[in-house]
């Protein structure tokens, strides 16, 4: 496995977690007119990846880099049973798109409660290890969109050295990613955990 296909995974999270912002943001406000403020629920405040504040990025720069070198075990004895590595998210959505059944995360309407669900379990995990961050940052796309989007060949577009990497590698290097959040991490072969299910099972534990 390539470390495009790992970055190309880190971005669809951010840009996944962007989709459903606004309604799992949302305290109902019928249920909380009838609560007393201190003590309502707190909910999660995610931003935009771009207007993250320089500490804000370097918490989730280290959580992420926590997660792609602590294996799970390590890490449970270390940040507790929500911590899970990064490869577990990667080998779990690849199964997910692999099942006997037909594609069980994005066929359908199980896309958005699939991915709720992987998200929320990721956001666990990252918080686990930086809980100062507070919440799993988004990826807004239509800013990268090449007709009015704002960051649309500038240095904060997605694709460049200053976040996820360029997209100018090639079959010479392997296509790995040469610079950017993920330059040239290495990456385990994950092929012999990608083997799908042979009967229905559960996906959440």
């Amino acid at each position: 496995m390539t470390m495009k296909i790992v970055a190309f995974v880190a971005v669809c999270i951010l840009a996944l977690c962007w989709v459903q912002l606004a309604s799992a943001s949302e305290v109902d406000s019928e249920v909380g007119t009838q609560m007393k403020w201190s003590k309502r629920p707190r909910v999660r405040v995610r931003k935009e990846l771009r207007s993250l504040t320089q500490a804000e990025y370097s918490l989730l720069v280290s959580g992420l880099s926590t997660m792609l070198s602590v294996p799970t075990s390590q890490g449970q004895a270390l940040y507790g049973k929500q911590y899970k590595a990064y490869d577990y998210f990667i080998v779990k959505h690849a199964v997910s798109v692999n099942d006997p059944r037909g594609d069980q995360g994005h066929a359908g309407s199980n896309f958005m409660t699939f991915h709720r669900a992987w998200l929320l379990e990721l956001e666990l995990s990252l918080l686990s290890v930086v809980p100062e961050l507070r919440a799993l940052p988004y990826w807004d796309i239509t800013l990268e969109n090449s007709k009015g989007g704002r960051y649309f060949n500038t240095p904060n577009y997605i694709f460049s050295s200053r976040w996820a990497g360029s997209l100018d590698s090639s079959a010479a290097d392997n296509f790995a990613v040469k610079d950017g959040l993920f330059g040239w991490r290495q990456q385990r072969h994950l092929q012999p955990l990608l083997q799908p299910p042979t009967s229905p099972r559960v996906l959440f534990l």
